[in-house]
Formats: structure tokens, sequence, C-alpha cells
């Protein structure tokens, strides 16, 4: 999965590599200083950039607040969250639809109180609860590009999913033991 975000000025990207049976992931971020993780079932590797530390902090999934940024970004469902909520949907040819989604819809088909509550908090910065969005479909069905466009008071923020490689396999591996460290009980108030 590559998405792009683009706020202003700022424009944040990411590339993951997803097995959708364990949750497992890799993750590459620039926002726009680089950011790496690994995610395992039980833990979360993120890279560190200090010279005196090993290369990877540890995190138990556990810990993290289910709540705190972190975990609502591993939430790969919630990225697509908005569908849930769509008013219209408009075939365009070849795969494609144009449409409107409510913001509060996709909140209330969320699947789990986790997922409203991640879609809520993404939700709270909406000028009005309707988003603009295109997105395709594969031969199979599958979602392949996602594209909406939230209107906030600050101005807009255009989201673009693009998903790719379905049932290649994927294989992810935590770091070495000997190049991680526990994270430290700060970076959990913090996550």
């Amino acid at each position: 999965m590559d998405v792009t975000i683009k706020a202003g000025e700022q424009t944040i990207t990411m590339r993951s590599a997803i097995e959708p049976a364990t949750g497992a992931m890799t993750l590459d971020m620039k926002t726009p200083d680089p950011v790496s993780m690994v995610v395992t079932a039980d833990a979360l590797y993120v890279k560190q950039d200090e010279p005196d530390r090993k290369p990877w902090v540890k995190l138990d999934r556990k810990r993290l607040r289910p709540d705190g940024p972190l975990a609502q970004g591993l939430d790969v469902r919630s990225q697509a969250g908005i569908l849930g909520g769509v008013e219209s949907a408009q075939s365009a040819g070849d795969g494609r639809y144009t449409g409107v989604a409510d913001a509060e819809k996709a909140v209330a088909a969320a699947s789990t109180e986790g997922e409203r509550k991640t879609l809520r908090n993404a939700f709270k910065v909406l000028k009005n609860k309707s988003v603009p969005f295109q997105a395709t479909l594969d031969p199979e069905g599958r979602l392949t590009l996602l594209t909406y466009t939230f209107d906030t008071a600050a101005g807009t923020i255009e989201n673009e999913m693009k998903m790719h490689g379905f049932g290649e396999p994927v294989r992810i591996d935590p770091p070495k033991a000997s190049d991680t460290e526990a994270a430290s009980a700060e970076m959990y108030r913090f996550f």
C-alpha cells in the first residue's frame, strides 16, 4: 500500500508491505523526516537515528494506548474507513467510481469501537461531514485506488491510497534482538 497525504505545503508519503492474515507490516514514511517501522503480532519496532543507541527501539503493542496516534496509524482498515459512509457512487467506467461519503455514517458503520474511535479522531477536523472520493476496483472487486479530500478550517487535506501486489508473498521479520532496545516508559506515555 502506498499512501500520500497533502496538507498545504506539507506532503507525507508512506509505503507499506502488509500481511493481512497476521497484521504484520513494514512501513517507510517521509514526514518530511524518514521513519521506518516493522510491525509484528506483538511488537512494533521503530528505527532510531541516534548514533549512541541501538538501531531499533521495540514497543510492546499491548502497552500502546488504543487511542494513541501510533496504534491508530497501524489500523489499515481505518485508512479506507470513509467508504463505510458512502452516500452515492457513480461508475466512471473501467472499475472507476466517483462519489460522496458521509463521515458520521462512516463512523457508525465501523465494525469495532476501536475503528469508530480512530475514525472519529480523524474526522474531528472536518468542516462538513460530506467527503468527495474516487475509487478504483480491479476485476476481482478489490480496492486498488482511493482518493478523498477533507475540507478543514485550515484548508484541504488530500489523501491517496494505492493498493497493489495482492496475493504476492510478504515476509516480515523483526530486527535482530542484538539491534533492538526496549522502549522507555516515557515513549509509552507519548504513544
